[in-house]
Protein backbone atom coordinates (compact mmCIF):
# COMPACT_ATOMS: atom_id res chain seq x y z
CA UNK A 1 0.00 0.00 0.00
CA UNK A 2 1.58 3.22 -0.97
CA UNK A 3 3.55 5.53 1.22
CA UNK A 4 5.36 5.08 4.29
CA UNK A 5 4.32 6.41 7.65
CA UNK A 6 5.99 9.89 7.49
CA UNK A 7 4.32 10.59 3.92
CA UNK A 8 0.86 9.23 5.29
CA UNK A 9 1.46 12.35 7.86
CA UNK A 10 2.31 14.71 5.59
CA UNK A 11 -0.98 13.65 3.54
CA UNK A 12 -2.68 14.15 6.41
CA UNK A 13 -1.48 17.94 7.21
CA UNK A 14 -1.91 18.74 3.58
CA UNK A 15 -5.82 17.64 3.92
CA UNK A 16 -5.89 19.89 6.77
CA UNK A 17 -8.32 22.57 5.47
CA UNK A 18 -10.89 20.34 4.76
CA UNK A 19 -10.47 19.53 9.00
CA UNK A 20 -11.95 21.48 11.60
CA UNK A 21 -8.85 23.21 13.78
CA UNK A 22 -8.06 20.79 16.76
CA UNK A 23 -8.36 22.53 20.40
CA UNK A 24 -5.89 20.88 23.51
CA UNK A 25 -7.79 19.15 26.21
CA UNK A 26 -9.81 21.57 28.32
CA UNK A 27 -13.52 20.98 27.91
CA UNK A 28 -14.01 19.13 30.75
CA UNK A 29 -16.81 20.90 32.08
CA UNK A 30 -18.27 22.19 28.87
CA UNK A 31 -22.16 21.53 28.18
CA UNK A 32 -23.49 18.58 25.78
CA UNK A 33 -23.76 20.44 22.16
CA UNK A 34 -27.47 19.67 21.25
CA UNK A 35 -26.38 20.31 17.40
CA UNK A 36 -28.10 17.73 14.94
CA UNK A 37 -25.18 15.40 13.43
CA UNK A 38 -24.95 16.08 9.78
CA UNK A 39 -26.52 13.28 7.54
CA UNK A 40 -24.37 11.58 5.11
CA UNK A 41 -21.18 12.84 6.58
CA UNK A 42 -19.24 9.65 5.45
CA UNK A 43 -21.52 8.86 2.58
CA UNK A 44 -22.70 5.87 4.01
CA UNK A 45 -23.33 2.71 2.47
CA UNK A 46 -26.66 1.96 1.45
CA UNK A 47 -28.21 -0.22 4.20
CA UNK A 48 -29.89 -3.72 2.83
CA UNK A 49 -32.73 -5.27 4.61
CA UNK A 50 -31.68 -7.17 7.60
CA UNK A 51 -27.89 -5.89 7.09
CA UNK A 52 -25.90 -5.00 10.48
CA UNK A 53 -23.53 -2.25 10.47
CA UNK A 54 -20.02 -3.94 9.94
CA UNK A 55 -17.29 -3.38 7.13
CA UNK A 56 -14.23 -5.70 6.22
CA UNK A 57 -12.05 -4.69 3.61
CA UNK A 58 -8.21 -5.62 2.49
CA UNK A 59 -6.08 -2.51 3.05
CA UNK A 60 -3.97 -3.57 -0.23
CA UNK A 61 -6.84 -3.27 -2.32
CA UNK A 62 -6.83 0.36 -1.56
CA UNK A 63 -4.35 2.59 -2.82
CA UNK A 64 -3.01 4.37 0.50
CA UNK A 65 -3.82 2.87 3.97
CA UNK A 66 -6.09 5.97 4.82
CA UNK A 67 -8.40 5.18 2.10
CA UNK A 68 -8.86 1.36 3.32
CA UNK A 69 -9.80 3.08 6.83
CA UNK A 70 -12.39 5.28 4.78
CA UNK A 71 -13.97 2.69 3.09
CA UNK A 72 -14.06 0.05 6.13
CA UNK A 73 -15.93 2.96 8.25
CA UNK A 74 -18.20 3.67 5.36
CA UNK A 75 -19.58 0.29 5.25
CA UNK A 76 -20.02 -0.09 8.85
CA UNK A 77 -22.65 3.22 8.47
CA UNK A 78 -20.09 6.15 8.51
CA UNK A 79 -19.67 9.29 11.64
CA UNK A 80 -23.32 10.97 11.10
CA UNK A 81 -23.81 10.75 14.42
CA UNK A 82 -21.20 12.64 15.75
CA UNK A 83 -22.24 16.26 16.44
CA UNK A 84 -20.40 19.67 16.12
CA UNK A 85 -18.35 19.86 18.69
CA UNK A 86 -18.78 16.27 20.25
CA UNK A 87 -15.55 14.91 21.57
CA UNK A 88 -14.68 11.65 20.50
CA UNK A 89 -11.70 9.48 22.24
CA UNK A 90 -10.11 7.38 20.41
CA UNK A 91 -8.97 4.52 22.58
CA UNK A 92 -6.19 2.46 20.88
CA UNK A 93 -4.59 -1.12 22.25
CA UNK A 94 -1.66 0.17 24.04
CA UNK A 95 -0.39 -2.52 26.45
CA UNK A 96 3.13 -2.10 26.48
CA UNK A 97 6.09 -0.10 24.40
CA UNK A 98 5.91 -2.87 21.40
CA UNK A 99 4.58 -1.96 18.10
CA UNK A 100 1.42 -3.43 16.77
CA UNK A 101 0.54 -6.10 16.82
CA UNK A 102 0.71 -5.40 20.60
CA UNK A 103 -0.07 -1.88 20.03
CA UNK A 104 -2.47 -0.39 17.20
CA UNK A 105 -0.62 1.24 14.33
CA UNK A 106 -0.72 5.20 15.02
CA UNK A 107 -1.60 5.73 11.33
CA UNK A 108 -4.95 3.82 11.24
CA UNK A 109 -5.43 6.42 14.67
CA UNK A 110 -4.80 9.10 12.69
CA UNK A 111 -7.28 8.13 9.53
CA UNK A 112 -9.60 8.11 12.16
CA UNK A 113 -9.12 11.26 13.46
CA UNK A 114 -9.33 12.68 10.35
CA UNK A 115 -12.85 11.30 9.88
CA UNK A 116 -14.09 12.33 13.56
CA UNK A 117 -13.08 16.00 12.39
CA UNK A 118 -14.43 15.87 9.15
CA UNK A 119 -17.58 14.59 10.88
CA UNK A 120 -17.27 18.37 12.92
CA UNK A 121 -15.98 16.10 15.77
CA UNK A 122 -12.89 16.96 17.98
CA UNK A 123 -11.07 13.56 18.51
CA UNK A 124 -8.22 12.68 21.16
CA UNK A 125 -6.12 9.93 21.96
CA UNK A 126 -5.91 8.58 25.40
CA UNK A 127 -4.89 5.29 27.48
CA UNK A 128 -3.44 3.80 30.31
CA UNK A 129 -0.47 0.66 29.45
CA UNK A 130 -1.51 -1.80 31.82
CA UNK A 131 2.50 -3.61 31.56
CA UNK A 132 4.80 -0.96 31.10
CA UNK A 133 5.56 1.54 34.02
CA UNK A 134 5.00 4.53 32.01
CA UNK A 135 1.79 5.28 29.29
CA UNK A 136 3.82 8.17 28.54
CA UNK A 137 7.06 6.05 27.55
CA UNK A 138 4.72 3.86 25.70
CA UNK A 139 3.55 6.12 23.90
CA UNK A 140 6.42 7.92 22.55
CA UNK A 141 8.31 4.80 21.93
CA UNK A 142 5.30 2.91 19.56
CA UNK A 143 4.99 6.71 18.00
CA UNK A 144 1.35 7.59 18.75
CA UNK A 145 2.81 10.62 21.05
CA UNK A 146 4.73 12.13 17.66
CA UNK A 147 1.86 11.16 15.36
CA UNK A 148 -1.15 13.09 17.25
CA UNK A 149 1.69 16.03 18.06
CA UNK A 150 1.59 16.57 13.79
CA UNK A 151 -1.89 16.54 13.78
CA UNK A 152 -2.20 18.97 16.91
CA UNK A 153 -4.44 16.15 18.63
CA UNK A 154 -4.57 15.62 22.06
CA UNK A 155 -2.79 12.42 23.18
CA UNK A 156 -3.23 12.07 27.33
CA UNK A 157 -1.78 9.27 29.26
CA UNK A 158 -4.47 8.22 31.64
CA UNK A 159 -1.90 7.07 34.36
CA UNK A 160 -1.92 10.43 36.82
CA UNK A 161 -5.20 12.09 35.43
CA UNK A 162 -8.15 12.17 37.54
CA UNK A 163 -10.42 9.29 37.44
CA UNK A 164 -14.47 9.60 38.38
CA UNK A 165 -16.79 6.81 40.32
CA UNK A 166 -19.51 5.29 38.16
CA UNK A 167 -22.15 3.13 40.09
CA UNK A 168 -22.81 -0.63 38.33
CA UNK A 169 -25.69 -2.17 40.34
CA UNK A 170 -23.80 -5.93 38.80
CA UNK A 171 -20.15 -4.88 39.94
CA UNK A 172 -20.23 -6.69 42.58
CA UNK A 173 -16.49 -7.47 42.76
CA UNK A 174 -15.82 -3.78 42.55
CA UNK A 175 -15.99 -1.45 45.86
CA UNK A 176 -19.32 -0.39 46.85
CA UNK A 177 -20.51 -1.27 43.26
CA UNK A 178 -18.70 1.29 41.73
CA UNK A 179 -15.96 1.71 39.46
CA UNK A 180 -13.47 4.11 38.73
CA UNK A 181 -12.53 5.74 35.13
CA UNK A 182 -10.81 8.05 33.87
CA UNK A 183 -12.72 11.48 33.10
CA UNK A 184 -11.24 11.97 30.08
CA UNK A 185 -12.87 8.80 28.78
CA UNK A 186 -16.44 9.20 31.00
CA UNK A 187 -16.98 12.62 29.57
CA UNK A 188 -16.35 11.57 25.94
CA UNK A 189 -19.17 12.12 23.49
CA UNK A 190 -18.96 8.85 21.81
CA UNK A 191 -15.95 5.97 21.83
CA UNK A 192 -14.26 4.70 19.07
CA UNK A 193 -12.28 1.70 20.32
CA UNK A 194 -9.25 0.83 17.97
CA UNK A 195 -7.60 -2.55 18.73
CA UNK A 196 -5.94 -4.87 17.09
CA UNK A 197 -6.18 -8.78 16.42
CA UNK A 198 -4.01 -10.81 19.04
CA UNK A 199 -4.66 -14.23 21.65
CA UNK A 200 -4.78 -13.47 24.85
CA UNK A 201 -3.78 -16.01 27.96
CA UNK A 202 -6.69 -15.01 30.13
CA UNK A 203 -9.74 -13.94 27.49
CA UNK A 204 -8.62 -16.36 24.71
CA UNK A 205 -8.22 -13.39 22.30
CA UNK A 206 -8.18 -9.69 22.74
CA UNK A 207 -10.76 -7.45 21.05
CA UNK A 208 -13.34 -4.56 20.71
CA UNK A 209 -14.68 -5.56 23.92
CA UNK A 210 -11.37 -6.37 25.94
CA UNK A 211 -9.99 -3.11 24.52
CA UNK A 212 -12.21 -0.83 27.33
CA UNK A 213 -9.64 -2.22 30.23
CA UNK A 214 -7.01 1.12 29.97
CA UNK A 215 -10.00 3.14 30.89
CA UNK A 216 -10.24 2.06 34.39
CA UNK A 217 -8.67 4.38 37.40
CA UNK A 218 -8.10 1.60 39.75
CA UNK A 219 -5.84 -1.11 37.72
CA UNK A 220 -5.60 -3.04 41.44
CA UNK A 221 -9.52 -3.56 41.17
CA UNK A 222 -9.63 -5.30 37.58
CA UNK A 223 -11.00 -8.48 38.56
CA UNK A 224 -9.23 -11.46 36.24
CA UNK A 225 -9.87 -14.71 38.15
CA UNK A 226 -11.28 -15.92 41.57
CA UNK A 227 -8.25 -17.84 43.93
CA UNK A 228 -7.80 -21.31 43.61
CA UNK A 229 -8.64 -23.91 41.70
CA UNK A 230 -12.48 -25.30 40.25
CA UNK A 231 -12.81 -27.55 43.17
CA UNK A 232 -11.92 -24.70 45.41
CA UNK A 233 -14.29 -22.42 44.02
CA UNK A 234 -11.66 -20.77 41.92
CA UNK A 235 -10.66 -20.56 38.61
CA UNK A 236 -6.85 -19.18 39.13
CA UNK A 237 -5.65 -23.08 37.74
CA UNK A 238 -6.68 -25.41 35.69
CA UNK A 239 -7.48 -28.52 37.21
CA UNK A 240 -4.34 -31.27 36.71
CA UNK A 241 -1.42 -27.71 37.07
CA UNK A 242 1.45 -28.91 38.73
CA UNK A 243 2.41 -28.26 42.75
CA UNK A 244 5.38 -26.46 40.98
CA UNK A 245 3.67 -23.92 39.99
CA UNK A 246 1.03 -23.42 42.52
CA UNK A 247 4.32 -23.14 44.91
CA UNK A 248 5.84 -20.66 42.54
CA UNK A 249 2.46 -18.28 42.61
CA UNK A 250 2.20 -18.16 46.26
CA UNK A 251 5.11 -17.79 46.87
CA UNK A 252 6.62 -14.70 44.45
CA UNK A 253 3.21 -13.42 46.06
CA UNK A 254 4.15 -13.65 49.98
CA UNK A 255 7.86 -12.27 48.92
CA UNK A 256 6.39 -9.34 46.55
CA UNK A 257 4.83 -7.59 50.16
CA UNK A 258 7.85 -8.79 52.25
CA UNK A 259 11.52 -8.94 51.17
CA UNK A 260 12.72 -7.59 47.89
CA UNK A 261 15.95 -9.68 48.16
CA UNK A 262 13.52 -12.97 48.92
CA UNK A 263 12.01 -12.00 46.37
CA UNK A 264 15.32 -12.00 43.82
CA UNK A 265 16.52 -15.26 45.52
CA UNK A 266 13.10 -16.67 44.09
CA UNK A 267 13.19 -15.63 40.98
CA UNK A 268 16.46 -17.36 40.06
CA UNK A 269 15.30 -20.05 42.02
CA UNK A 270 12.38 -20.11 39.61
CA UNK A 271 14.88 -19.92 36.54
CA UNK A 272 16.42 -23.38 37.49
CA UNK A 273 13.21 -25.04 38.16
CA UNK A 274 12.01 -24.10 34.57
CA UNK A 275 14.90 -25.57 33.26
CA UNK A 276 14.60 -28.50 34.87
CA UNK A 277 10.69 -29.30 34.34
CA UNK A 278 11.00 -27.87 30.64
CA UNK A 279 8.06 -25.12 31.58
CA UNK A 280 8.10 -22.51 28.64
CA UNK A 281 7.29 -18.81 29.57
CA UNK A 282 8.06 -17.49 26.43
CA UNK A 283 6.63 -17.96 23.32
CA UNK A 284 8.89 -18.79 19.73
CA UNK A 285 7.87 -20.35 17.28
CA UNK A 286 9.33 -23.31 18.02
CA UNK A 287 7.78 -23.89 21.30
CA UNK A 288 3.85 -23.13 21.10
CA UNK A 289 3.41 -26.78 21.67
CA UNK A 290 5.58 -27.01 24.69
CA UNK A 291 4.87 -27.02 28.30
CA UNK A 292 3.96 -23.94 29.15
CA UNK A 293 3.62 -21.93 32.72
CA UNK A 294 -0.42 -21.32 32.86
CA UNK A 295 -1.59 -19.86 36.54
CA UNK A 296 -3.69 -16.24 36.70
CA UNK A 297 -6.54 -17.48 34.84
CA UNK A 298 -5.09 -18.40 32.24
CA UNK A 299 -7.33 -21.17 30.62
CA UNK A 300 -10.22 -21.68 29.06
CA UNK A 301 -12.29 -22.12 32.12
CA UNK A 302 -11.65 -18.89 33.52
CA UNK A 303 -15.24 -18.03 34.36
CA UNK A 304 -14.65 -14.26 35.67
CA UNK A 305 -12.72 -12.14 33.42
CA UNK A 306 -15.53 -11.78 30.89
CA UNK A 307 -17.68 -10.06 33.52
CA UNK A 308 -15.18 -7.78 34.13
CA UNK A 309 -14.97 -7.17 30.29
CA UNK A 310 -19.07 -6.70 30.58
CA UNK A 311 -18.73 -4.42 33.33
CA UNK A 312 -16.38 -2.55 32.10
CA UNK A 313 -18.09 -1.72 28.58
CA UNK A 314 -21.53 -1.26 30.49
CA UNK A 315 -20.45 1.55 32.05
CA UNK A 316 -18.81 3.06 28.99
CA UNK A 317 -22.43 3.16 27.24
CA UNK A 318 -24.95 3.48 29.83
CA UNK A 319 -22.68 5.69 32.32
CA UNK A 320 -24.27 9.48 31.80
CA UNK A 321 -21.49 12.04 32.18
CA UNK A 322 -22.86 13.81 34.90
CA UNK A 323 -21.92 10.38 36.66
CA UNK A 324 -24.59 8.40 39.11
CA UNK A 325 -26.11 5.13 38.26
CA UNK A 326 -25.97 3.74 34.54
CA UNK A 327 -29.10 5.14 32.67
CA UNK A 328 -32.01 3.21 30.61
CA UNK A 329 -30.49 3.69 27.00
CA UNK A 330 -27.05 4.07 26.28
CA UNK A 331 -25.44 7.20 26.09
CA UNK A 332 -22.56 7.74 23.72
CA UNK A 333 -21.94 5.84 20.35
CA UNK A 334 -18.80 3.06 20.00
CA UNK A 335 -17.36 2.40 17.17
CA UNK A 336 -15.17 -0.68 16.85
CA UNK A 337 -12.46 -0.74 14.95
CA UNK A 338 -10.10 -3.52 14.10
CA UNK A 339 -6.34 -2.82 13.14
CA UNK A 340 -5.90 -6.20 11.04
CA UNK A 341 -2.85 -5.51 9.10
CA UNK A 342 -0.72 -7.17 11.71
CA UNK A 343 -2.31 -10.21 13.63
CA UNK A 344 -1.04 -11.76 16.71
CA UNK A 345 -0.53 -15.66 17.56
CA UNK A 346 0.44 -17.75 19.85
CA UNK A 347 1.56 -15.95 23.24
CA UNK A 348 -0.48 -12.80 23.83
CA UNK A 349 -1.40 -9.99 24.69
CA UNK A 350 2.28 -9.22 25.43
CA UNK A 351 4.32 -11.89 23.18
CA UNK A 352 2.28 -12.10 20.32
CA UNK A 353 4.36 -13.81 17.20
CA UNK A 354 3.16 -11.16 14.34
CA UNK A 355 0.85 -12.56 11.30
CA UNK A 356 0.45 -10.12 8.28
CA UNK A 357 -2.88 -10.45 7.55
CA UNK A 358 -3.51 -6.86 5.59
CA UNK A 359 -7.63 -6.60 6.81
CA UNK A 360 -9.50 -3.69 8.58
CA UNK A 361 -12.93 -4.80 10.40
CA UNK A 362 -15.34 -1.84 11.28
CA UNK A 363 -18.62 -2.11 13.34
CA UNK A 364 -21.31 -0.19 15.60
CA UNK A 365 -21.35 -3.37 17.51
CA UNK A 366 -18.41 -4.36 19.44
CA UNK A 367 -20.04 -8.23 19.88
CA UNK A 368 -20.36 -8.42 16.24
CA UNK A 369 -16.89 -6.77 15.53
CA UNK A 370 -15.49 -9.64 18.01
CA UNK A 371 -17.90 -12.41 16.52
CA UNK A 372 -15.95 -11.88 13.13
CA UNK A 373 -12.92 -11.64 14.13
CA UNK A 374 -12.72 -14.71 15.66
CA UNK A 375 -14.03 -16.29 12.53
CA UNK A 376 -11.30 -14.63 10.30
CA UNK A 377 -8.67 -16.15 12.84
CA UNK A 378 -9.91 -19.39 12.54
CA UNK A 379 -11.75 -19.79 16.36
CA UNK A 380 -14.86 -21.41 17.26
CA UNK A 381 -16.63 -18.28 18.87
CA UNK A 382 -18.59 -20.94 20.92
CA UNK A 383 -16.05 -21.84 23.11
CA UNK A 384 -14.74 -18.21 24.00
CA UNK A 385 -16.77 -17.06 27.07
CA UNK A 386 -16.22 -13.32 26.08
CA UNK A 387 -18.84 -14.38 23.14
CA UNK A 388 -20.52 -17.37 24.55
CA UNK A 389 -22.19 -15.14 27.10
CA UNK A 390 -23.40 -12.13 25.13
CA UNK A 391 -27.08 -12.72 26.00
CA UNK A 392 -25.89 -11.81 29.84
CA UNK A 393 -25.32 -8.32 28.66
CA UNK A 394 -29.09 -7.56 27.76
CA UNK A 395 -29.11 -4.94 25.52
CA UNK A 396 -30.93 -4.62 22.32
CA UNK A 397 -28.50 -2.67 20.77
CA UNK A 398 -25.44 -5.05 21.61
CA UNK A 399 -24.84 -8.17 20.83
CA UNK A 400 -28.36 -9.04 20.06
CA UNK A 401 -27.92 -10.97 16.53
CA UNK A 402 -28.18 -13.88 15.07
CA UNK A 403 -24.95 -15.83 14.09
CA UNK A 404 -26.84 -17.75 11.22
CA UNK A 405 -28.24 -14.80 9.40
CA UNK A 406 -26.48 -11.67 10.34
CA UNK A 407 -25.18 -9.72 7.42
CA UNK A 408 -21.26 -8.79 6.70
CA UNK A 409 -20.32 -6.30 3.96
CA UNK A 410 -17.11 -8.06 3.33
CA UNK A 411 -15.34 -6.03 0.71
CA UNK A 412 -18.04 -5.50 -2.40
CA UNK A 413 -19.85 -8.41 -1.07
CA UNK A 414 -23.06 -8.79 1.03
CA UNK A 415 -22.52 -12.02 2.68
CA UNK A 416 -25.41 -13.69 5.55
CA UNK A 417 -23.82 -15.85 8.13
CA UNK A 418 -20.42 -16.01 10.36
CA UNK A 419 -20.39 -19.73 9.04
CA UNK A 420 -19.97 -18.21 5.25
CA UNK A 421 -17.54 -15.99 6.05
CA UNK A 422 -13.86 -16.37 4.59
CA UNK A 423 -11.72 -17.76 7.48
CA UNK A 424 -7.92 -16.90 5.41
CA UNK A 425 -5.99 -17.71 8.83
CA UNK A 426 -5.80 -20.49 10.93
CA UNK A 427 -3.72 -18.73 14.13
CA UNK A 428 -2.19 -20.06 16.94
CA UNK A 429 -4.16 -19.82 20.04
CA UNK A 430 -2.64 -18.95 23.40
CA UNK A 431 -0.88 -21.74 25.59
CA UNK A 432 -3.99 -23.58 26.91
CA UNK A 433 -6.34 -22.70 24.51
CA UNK A 434 -5.79 -25.00 21.92
CA UNK A 435 -9.46 -25.89 22.20
CA UNK A 436 -10.70 -22.72 20.66
CA UNK A 437 -9.57 -23.74 17.05
CA UNK A 438 -12.13 -24.47 14.43
CA UNK A 439 -12.29 -27.66 13.55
Amino acid sequence: MGSDRRDFLRQLLAGGAAMLPGRPWAARGAPATTAKARPGALGEAPAAPGTSAVGVVRAADHRTHRQAVREAVRLAGGLSFVAHGQRVLLKPALNSDRRCPATTDPETVLALAELVREAGGVPFVADRTMFARSTESAMLRTGMMEAAAMLRMPCLPLDDTPAVARTHPLAEHWSAGQIRVYRAAAEADHVVSLCTPRTHRLAGFTMSLKNLVGVVGQKAYLVHYRTGTPRDGGDEFAPGTPGLVKLQVRCRERLQRKSVWGFRAGRIAWQVAKRLRGIQTEATPSNLRGRFFQAGGSWPGNDTVWRMIYDLNKIILYAPKEGGGLAEAPQRRYLAVVDGLVAGEGDGPLQPLPVKSDTLFVASDPFLADFVLARWMGFDCQRIPQLVHRGRFADAAFGNFDPETVMVRWDERLIQGLGNLPAPHSLRPAPGWESIREA
